[in-house]
């Protein structure tokens, strides 16, 4: 123990034994230092101390004296030995013996210090452990090569004097390199731990140091580096590298506290001190940082770059191919400034390149194309469409525009081929073209679009009967629609024919679908509503209109010039399956056909980078690419391939015998990296013909905008959606024939424009007086013109009523024939083809698990859906709100029926307790199950009958030997990689030079990131209680004197409260709908709200009675003030 300087141990255990004998303390001079000051003050707190000091006179009254007599003892607490009682001042007594303090040691790890010598780091790595530090690690390999020269005669100049932090999601690392200089060429000096120059060691050595340094940043682990390979974020890491930190902490503060009770278990007199925070314990210093390692990434991106980009060129296709555009991706790289993706998907899915494009224009595709084709070994005439030599180039390939040229017979050979690829649009586009003009409310869409994509697809009717016969041995026949979807794509081949007859079928649909808007309005008519403006939200709105019909017909077109029907087969045989466990085996297929390849990829590639705000082009680059391998590699192993590295992995860093297949070298490009070739490419072909045609002409240099956007045209833009909106002649009351127009039996040229007009007279069912009208009838002679300009249609070869009378149709006098109602499917209240998740789900083939409601718990719930009191989501009540309120009441129900059967000792109900998600799924069953009726299109009879009749017609199966689908193609046939024939030895990974490295590293570090695409979120605000009170008021008001609503769209005020338009309306309370003299109108001002079925009425005379004394005293002051002047 120690004291202060100049004072014995002596002197202060004299002090302290004077103290504990009850003596003063000394007025100067008795301060002690160290482990004696603890001694000393806890005698002077010591209960026995302070009791002899008053017994002695040198201390003062206490409220633990009254209650101690002055020759009584009192606890000891401070462990001293406190003597005789009457102990004068000066006399001092033998002290016991002390117990040892003990100060225990946080053990908080450090950063370790580095080594001193060059022999404890050249040429080995070796961890050296060090007390109170983390572990150091040295990394002083000399064998591998130089960065700038590939050279081997390297030496060992100096050692690091710095310790390099290595970021893990762990316990750090910490890692000293060695200086090497090159003795073959002037490249300077670098560490031994660079990134460049590891990447020349052996596998082991690479690994023993397992991270990635650049420059004078921290490094980065591998393991870190691996997560962003396969789709980890770099905050996302970072906040798992501080919470295993924090974590360490806790464990470090733990074993602190347990050291502690250990020491004083042992006898030590412990000293307290608070455990080191963990901002003050260093430890956030050491967790990752997300720019490091998105640095780290990029490094490793330059070092993989050309192994994966090989890696990708060595996929190629051999039945079809597919190409789209897709914006929303790129966004996150360029912000609003444009630029979209181009995607090639090959058989399978499998991307064959990924670019990005400054827009949609074919001039951009130019490059990425030529490599494709030379990829399949094809050749190419002048003109760029036909190929010479075909090679392994698929025949098809599938396009979302640009297949024709939009008008009849505009599909030559100059537009039917695209770089030696017979060009088909895809379904999937065709009828989404139809889908987007279609209001996305109406509740007819989905099952109009699922009937035209029945007009175009015809089922293999052996796969259907191979489908049925495996259901009745097993017993299925009760399957909800998802579950038959998913079969029918599994089991059952398509095949696309005859356009002639694809179109004949789309027209009696749209002629059905014409007939049903009638009826419904002709219903709504007779129900009292005069159907005069409304809006798209209402029951009667019709689903075709003119603007939907004009499309129709433009796909139709599209579809007569041949871009849609099979020209090979498309199908492709998988393999066999057990049928659902009935032990039948069902042969299973896929369809090569359409662009829906390239839309997976879109939805997979959205949600990888949906999470990321913004992102630098050459880290989107990186990113996208390990996306699109990993894509690939799993597309791979879903196709029963072998040798396919797992997600994540380099080609250099797997086996041999993975990249045995890859080719050497490419002139692929990849993202952005393409973007910057073409706009640079067409940049200065354009200077060059500006500057050739200066000279030639010899004129002054004028140098146009390159990127004109005036320049760029879509063809499918080829009519106007801003035309005016006309009157109709039609007189409401009376109804003609819906289905008054005749489809000849030959449909050329004439007989379509004659259709278009017709057709055209079907849908004008609008009140005269309709400014806002359902769509915009066609222009006089549009259609026609364009059709009488390119005659060369052929005729439709097959009758369209004489299907339709087939099918037990009559179009004449509407006598439908009866058809059992449950032919008809549940009608899609969305499209759903964009929804990956449901995609998901439909491919599954698993079994529908419906909510757990037996009859007793759906009994319940039924009685509160139909509650008068009580709106449900199909009133309009919020689909939360309500099912919060049926599972408080119906556990309220359950809790009481329970205590019934207790208390009277009966069967305990089968009542079970209920969640939220069960309730939400069984109201919205219940909500489609109410608006079912309507989706169906059953307003009456007639439509009912109609609806079903169309049902049927559109469902087409036809044997395989009337489809001329030939031999299908097994999957194991395809060939979706080129065998380069090499030694797989022969097949290495250079890794790239320093310079490179650097050029790399500055460009990608130089270029600043667009601006954060944020949003922001509105909050709804709270429900005023003063409004919904005044509404429900209005409500019974409308109700007690038959007031309604109109249903009328137009700009017209109304009133927020009671719903009723406010101009030339007015109420008085004992007549109702009164005059302007009688009754009392609304008041909407910046001031007030005033309705007068919810408000009294003495509130609009005091207001009026307020404004006319302000107008008074207004008028008051100019005057004077016109008189004073």
């Amino acid at each position: 123990m120690g004291g202060k300087k100049g004072r014995t141990e002596g002197h202060w255990r004299d002090l302290a034994n004077k103290l504990a004998a009850g003596g003063a303390k000394p007025t100067r001079g008795w301060h002690p230092g160290g482990e004696w000051k603890t001694t000393i003050d806890k005698i002077l707190k010591c209960p026995e101390t302070i009791r002899r000091q008053i017994s002695n006179g040198n201390g003062q009254q206490t409220l633990l004296s009254l209650f101690n007599h002055p020759n009584s003892t009192s606890p000891c607490t401070c462990g001293w030995v406190h003597g005789n009682e009457t102990t004068a001042p000066n006399t001092t007594t033998a002290a016991a013996p002390l117990r040892p303090p003990k100060e225990v040691d946080f053990n908080i790890l450090r950063k370790p210090d580095p080594r001193k010598t060059v022999g404890d780091v050249r040429g080995i790595y070796k961890v050296y452990p060090q007390k109170g530090c983390f572990d150091l690690e040295v990394f002083g390999y000399t064998n591998g090569k130089c960065p700038h020269c590939k050279s081997s005669n390297i030496e060992a100049k100096n050692i690091n004097p710095s310790v390099k932090l290595i970021y893990t999601t762990g316990k750090p690392r910490f890692v000293q390199g060695i200086g090497l200089e090159c003795q073959a060429c002037d490249g300077g000096r670098w560490q031994s731990y660079e990134k460049t120059y590891v990447d020349s060691l052996s596998k082991k050595q690479q690994s023993e140091l397992g991270a990635v340094v650049a420059g004078k940043r921290n490094g980065v682990d591998v393991d870190i580096i691996m997560q962003m390979r396969v789709g980890a974020t770099a905050s996302a890491i970072a906040r798992q590298s501080l919470a295993n930190l924090t974590k360490l902490h806790a464990q470090w503060e733990d074993e602190y506290e347990e050291n502690c009770r250990i020491a004083a278990e042992r006898g030590y007199d412990v000293v307290e001190r608070a455990f080191p925070s963990l901002e003050e314990s260093g430890l956030p210093g050491f967790a990752a940082k997300a720019d490091i390692i998105t640095i780290g990434l990029l490094r490793d991106y330059l070092s993989t770059k050309d192994e994966l980009l090989r890696e990708l060129a060595s996929l190629r296709s051999e039945k079809s191919m597919a190409i789209d555009h897709q914006r929303k991706v790129v966004k996150h790289a360029v912000g609003n400034n444009g630029a979209s993706s181009f995607t090639v998907v090959g058989d399978g899915g499998i991307l064959l390149g990924y670019y990005v494009v400054p827009d949609d224009g074919e001039q951009w595709l130019k490059h990425a194309m030529l490599e494709m084709v030379q990829r399949h070994g094809a050749v190419l005439n002048d003109d760029l469409k036909t190929v010479a030599s075909q090679g392994n180039l698929p025949k098809v390939i599938y396009v979302d525009k640009m297949c024709c040229g939009g008008t009849e017979g505009s599909r030559a050979d100059a537009v039917r081929y695209f770089y030696g690829m017979l060009k088909k649009l895809d379904v999937f586009h065709l009828i989404q073209r139809i889908g987007k003009e279609i209001n996305c409310e109406h509740p007819r869409k989905g099952d109009f679009l699922k009937r035209l994509s029945e007009c175009i697809f015809t089922l293999v009717q052996e796969d259907v009967d191979a489908l049925k016969q495996a259901r009745d041995s097993g017993g299925y026949n009760n399957l909800t629609p998802k579950q038959e979807k998913a079969d029918k794509l599994r089991y059952v081949r398509t095949k696309i024919e005859n356009p002639e007859r694809i179109v004949s079928k789309i027209l009696v649909v749209v002629k059905g679908q014409i007939a049903i808007d009638r009826e419904a309005k002709k219903q709504s008519m007779m129900a009292g509503d005069a159907c005069e403006d409304i809006n798209t939200a209402h029951r009667a709105y019709p689903l075709i209109t003119k603007k939907i019909l004009k499309c129709v017909m433009q796909q139709c077109i599209h579809i007569l010039n041949g871009c849609v029907h099979d020209e090979f087969d498309m199908n492709v045989l998988t393999g066999q399956s057990n049928y659902r466990d009935t032990l039948t085996a069902l042969d299973t297929y896929t369809s090569q056909r359409g662009s829906n390849r390239v839309e997976a990829w879109h939805s997979v590639a959205d949600r990888k980078v949906y999470a990321i705000t913004t992102m630098r082009r050459s880290l989107f680059d990186a990113r996208l690419l390990w996306h699109v391998t990993n894509y690939n590699r799993q597309r791979l192993r879903n196709l029963g391939r072998e040798n396919v590295l797992p997600d994540g992995v380099a080609p250099s860093e797997g086996s041999r015998q993975y990249r045995s297949s890859f080719v050497e070298s490419t002139n692929l490009l990849f993202g952005f990296s393409y973007y910057d070739y073409v706009t640079r490419t067409e940049i200065e072909a354009h200077l060059q013909d500006t500057i050739l045609n200066a000279i030639e002409n010899d004129e002054e240099l004028e140098l146009e905008d390159v990127f004109n956007d005036d320049t760029v045209t879509d063809e499918e833009s080829d009519y106007d959606e801003s035309e005016e909106d006309g009157d109709s002649d039609d007189d409401d009351s009376i109804f003609e024939p819906v289905m008054k127009s005749v489809i000849p039996k030959l449909v050329g040229a004439n007989e379509l424009k004659m259709l278009a007009g017709i057709l055209g007279d079907d849908l004008d069912w609008t009140a005269p007086a309709n400014p806002c009208a359902a769509e915009q009838p066609l222009k006089d002679d549009e259609v026609q013109e364009e059709i009488d300009a390119h005659p060369t249609f052929k005729q439709l070869v097959a009758d369209a009523d004489v299907m339709a009378a087939e099918a037990g149709i009559d179009v004449e006098r509407h006598d439908f024939k009866s058809i059992n109602a449950e032919t008809f499917e549940a009608s899609k209240k969305s499209n759903s083809r964009r929804n990956v998740i449901k995609r998901l789900q439909r491919s599954s083939g698993g079994k529908y698990a419906p909510p757990d409601f037996n009859d007793c718990m759906e009994k319940k719930f039924k009685e509160l859906w139909f509650d008068e009191n009580k709106q449900n989501p199909f009133q309009g009540a919020q689909i939360r709100g309500w099912c919060m309120y049926a599972m408080g009441q119906y556990e309220m129900w359950r809790m009481e029926e329970i205590t019934t059967a207790v208390e009277e000792e009966n069967t305990m109900p089968p009542l079970l307790e209920t969640n939220f998600e069960a309730v939400k799924a069984w109201v919205l069953k219940m909500k489609e199950l109410s608006s079912k009726a309507q989706r169906d299109g059953a307003f009456n009879t007639e439509s009912a009958l109609l609806t079903s009749q169309l049902n049927h017609f559109t469902k087409t199966s036809s044997p395989s030997k009337e489809l001329d689908l030939g031999k299908t193609t097994s999957v194991a046939d395809l060939s979706v990689t080129v065998v380069t024939g090499a030694d797989p030895s022969a097949v290495e990974f250079p890794s790239p030079t320093s310079t490179t490295v650097q050029q790399g590293m500055e460009a990608m570090l130089s270029r600043k990131p667009p601006p954060p695409q944020t949003k922001k979120r509105k909050t709804a605000p709270p429900p005023d209680e003063n409004f919904l009170r005044r509404k429900k008021v209005a409500a019974t008001v409308m109700d007690k004197h038959n007031i309604t609503a109109s249903c009328a769209t137009s700009r017209r005020r109304r009133c927020g409260v009671c719903g009723l338009l406010t101009k030339d309306f007015y109420f008085n309370t004992e007549h109702g709908i009164s005059t302007k003299e009688d009754g009392v109108p609304h008041l909407i001002t910046r001031e007030m709200n005033f309705c007068p079925l919810a408000d009294d009425h003495s509130i609009y005379y005091a207001y009026k009675t307020q404004k006319k004394v302000v107008k008074e005293e207004q008028n008051r002051r100019n005057y004077t003030k016109s008189k004073g002047s």
